[in-house]
């Protein structure tokens, strides 16, 4: 645990630095955000193939896989689906035929656009690039360890928000095509500029709470749900057996996002009420509504991962609107205290995901 903790105070420190001197030097603003990048994406390459449960449940034999196919077409077309990761894979492969490099391109990516969404809003919107990267460290990090194919598909997904924001949805609906070549289940995103539609609403508050009762009477009913549409050739048979449940090993990081939830609720009357903030805290609230899915679905809890992130660009903006209250300080401190607590019990007590210990390659 000490590795990430060290880590994450470097970047945080050179975020800071960014921070700090954006304004007065740009370009040291830049090569500290660079570098902080590229810590994190030698802290996922440099690990040793244990750290992450995915990596040997599919990432390591995907991997492998490319030394049977002399063509990337007839690889990507064994798979399927999902041919920018494969493609991805096949690239590396034959390339450099070590998978570790394939991790550092990916933490790489994913951290480079949460740099780049910091950057472009404290420009428009004079938010604070280190509560991004902070937010990133504690919800995201150790996730993108493990989970590889989604971890690509939810940062496009997030970046793609800014279409929302400028109400560009055709370049968000290719965004979501772009993730779900990445990994299907991007699919689900579809629906995010409905919620964006219903929080501009006057009484989005009920819209919301109405919406959040259709989708538990939905769960509740879930198998009659799926048995219907597998009736009807719309569900595959492969589907029905994710139709178990996962026990209740999701209430600790519930109970937990549920506490940011009204943390967030008792300061959102405070900072000003515009549409963005009420589609993102919206966004925030479906997230803890899907991830009760797996009470009633296999994996189900993995749809709201493409929700959670979006909390990493409410939080800047709750503070940057909250700087002229008295409670900023406060919020800021509650929200870091969360994060870390989030940490603390997801990856380090519950050790979800497999990524605590960490130990490097060279390691026995």
């Amino acid at each position: 645990m000490i590795e990430y903790f060290f880590t994450f105070g470097i970047v945080i420190i050179l975020t800071a630095i960014a921070q700090y001197c954006y304004k007065k030097n740009k370009i040291l603003s830049y090569v500290c955000s660079f570098l902080s990048i590229c810590i994190l994406s030698l802290i996922a390459a440099l690990r040793r193939l244990d750290v992450g449960v995915d990596i040997k449940v599919y990432g390591l034999d995907f991997f492998n896989a490319c030394r049977y196919f002399s063509k990337m077409s007839s690889y990507i077309a064994f798979y399927k689906n999902e041919q920018l990761y494969f493609a991805l894979n096949y690239i590396v492969f034959h390339l450099t035929q070590n998978i570790r490099v394939l991790f550092f391109i990916m933490q790489f990516f994913i951290s480079s656009i949460v740099y780049i969404i910091a950057y472009d809003n404290m420009k428009k919107r004079d938010t604070n690039i280190l509560l991004y990267v902070i937010a990133y460290l504690f919800l995201w990090f150790n996730t993108s360890l493990n989970i590889l194919r989604q971890s690509l598909a939810i940062f496009v997904i997030l970046y793609a928000f800014k279409y929302i924001e400028n109400k560009n949805y055709f370049a968000y609906y290719i965004a979501v095509i772009i993730a779900t070549l990445f990994h299907s289940s991007a699919i689900v995103c579809v629906v995010i500029p409905l919620v964006d539609y219903i929080a501009k609403k006057k009484n989005w508050k009920t819209y919301l709470t109405l919406s959040i009762g259709v989708i538990y009477f939905i769960l509740f009913n879930i198998r009659i749900v799926a048995m219907l549409l597998n009736k009807i050739n719309v569900m595959p048979d492969k589907y029905l057996l994710y139709l178990s449940r996962d026990g209740n090993m999701i209430t600790y990081y519930a109970i937990l996002k549920l506490i940011m939830i009204v943390v967030i609720a008792m300061y959102f009357k405070k900072s000003k009420d515009n549409e963005i903030n009420r589609t993102l805290f919206s966004i925030c609230v479906y997230d803890v509504v899907w991830y009760t899915l797996s009470y009633f679905i296999k994996y189900g809890y993995r749809i709201s991962y493409y929700f959670l992130p979006h909390m990493i660009l409410l939080l800047p903006r709750m503070e940057a609107d909250l700087r002229k209250s008295k409670g900023r300080s406060t919020f800021i401190l509650v929200s870091i205290i969360l994060l870390i607590v989030y940490w603390v019990v997801r990856y380090s007590v519950v050790k979800y995901d497999g990524t605590i210990p960490y130990n490097f390659y060279w390691e026995v």
